[in-house]
């Protein structure tokens, strides 16, 4: 369990961080950041929260909601996203989803240690691909109550052509070279609807994430297309899950 403290984050207090230390990977040193919505309650329950691609926790209003419904709050901003992301990495590189184990099973230790007995996972998008592989194969797994899944990215959404075919294609390159940037780019009219510098609501750090997505990888592919395989191919999850598309 991280032995250093909690600091005042950048959404200001009461949102507080705690920095996760992780095992360097191939781009070399790594680390995961755990936010919390600090409470004079001690409940058991908690909800940890997983970002989306090309994102990181801002949701304030979210958090407060879940605070009001008796839950601590904790949201993780992933290794290479956000408040996590160093200078010598590539935002949202990874290739392998279970990369991601190990920050979630430190941001449980984190949990545990505070009490929190009863505990939801929830993802949004690619947080939902992640929470539901690490419901599924996770070794901390037996701690988890519920999943919430927010629009998870459980299968590509293009037509037949693109998931047979150009989807598997790149996947296999990304096995040899996973770092090759895929052509084109994803739309950037998503991005444009949420900040209000644009035509959306929200306020939040367009470096981290920018309405014009971060370079896609062969090597992201292959881990998601692979995730959606194993997802596929497991066993059904025994814990009460939540979706919503």
């Amino acid at each position: 369990m991280p032995t250093t403290s909690y600091h005042p984050d950048v959404l200001g207090l009461p949102f507080e961080q705690l920095v996760l230390p992780q095992l360097p990977d191939y781009e070399g040193a790594v680390q995961s950041t755990l936010v919390r919505l600090r409470t004079s309650t001690h409940g058991t329950k908690a909800v940890l929260y997983l970002h989306g691609f090309n994102d990181y926790f801002f949701q304030e209003e979210m958090a407060r909601q879940y605070q009001e419904h008796g839950y601590r709050f904790y949201a993780l901003d992933l290794r290479k996203y956000g408040r996590s992301w160093l200078p010598h990495q590539h935002p949202n590189n990874v290739r392998d989803l279970r990369e991601y184990h190990p920050d979630i099973d430190a941001a449980l230790a984190v949990l545990h240690a505070k009490g929190c007995t009863t505990v939801l996972l929830s993802g949004h998008s690619t947080g939902g691909l992640i929470a539901a592989l690490y419901a599924q194969e996770g070794t901390q797994r037996h701690i988890l109550e519920a999943l919430i899944l927010n629009s998870p990215f459980l299968a590509f959404p293009q037509g037949w052509a693109a998931r047979h075919l150009t989807v598997p294609l790149a996947a296999a390159v990304g096995r040899l070279a996973p770092d090759l940037k895929v052509p084109g780019t994803l739309p950037t009219h998503y991005g444009a609807s949420l900040h209000r510098q644009y035509r959306g609501e929200w306020e939040y750090n367009l470096a981290w994430k920018p309405v014009k997505v971060f370079p896609i990888t062969t090597g992201w592919l292959r881990a998601i297309h692979t995730s959606h395989q194993r997802i596929q191919r497991g066993e059904a999850l025994t814990l009460p899950v939540l979706g919503v598309a």
